[in-house]
């Protein structure tokens, strides 16, 4: 039922966060509040992405949440709503029984950061899940980032590490990341 939503969520796994910690706010503000002293907008744009995943990879769902740009979550809620409105009373309630809400009112009152950490922290988030995994000892690096000509938009080049079935496995991915009302935050798709 919730194919779309998955494909989106699998798409997604590959974005992480820094721990910072700053009581009353926002880490992704804390984090863009400490990159003030950042060289440049590519410096704030990867320290957003690696916040997101290191985020992850401690299980800080709400942290990752936080970096999480409104425009990427904006399309999973929607697939959810429509997807909700086609589902029988039973797949229903256990959908909602799985994002820890009582009704879709409940739902739709959630805001992005706090629906994608209860998407993560269900069964749907099970890929992100399981960066994790301490037996994945997954670890993410900065490699290069690359900014347009207004610096309101960064693509980040980043290399997760972890253990695989065969040894130690690497993984370059291109993660992007925008300014949203002053803050680098990860996820939106490139603009045209």
């Amino acid at each position: 039922m919730f194919r779309v939503v998955m494909v989106a969520c699998v798409a997604s796994m590959w974005v992480s966060s820094v721990a910072v910690a700053d009581e009353g706010k926002k880490p992704a503000a804390v984090a863009q509040k400490k990159g003030k002293t950042a060289k440049n907008d590519g410096d704030r744009a990867r320290e957003a992405v690696l916040g997101y995943y290191n985020a992850l990879i401690k299980g800080d769902f709400a942290r990752a949440g936080s970096f999480v740009h409104p425009k990427f979550v904006g399309p999973m809620r929607q697939q959810f709503s429509r997807d909700l409105q086609k589902a029988t009373g039973a797949q229903k309630a256990a959908t909602l029984k799985k994002l820890q809400v009582a009704s879709e009112a409940e739902l739709a009152a959630l805001t992005d950061a706090k629906f994608f950490t209860r998407f993560v922290a269900s069964s749907y988030g099970a890929g992100l899940q399981q960066l994790a995994n301490p037996e994945l000892e997954a670890k993410v690096k900065g490699l290069v980032e690359r900014c347009r000509n207004d610096r309101a938009f960064c693509t980040v080049e980043i290399e997760l590490t972890s253990k695989g079935p065969k040894g130690p496995e690497a993984r370059s991915l291109t993660v992007t990341a925008s300014k949203h009302d002053g803050v680098w935050l990860v996820g939106e798709p490139a603009p045209r």
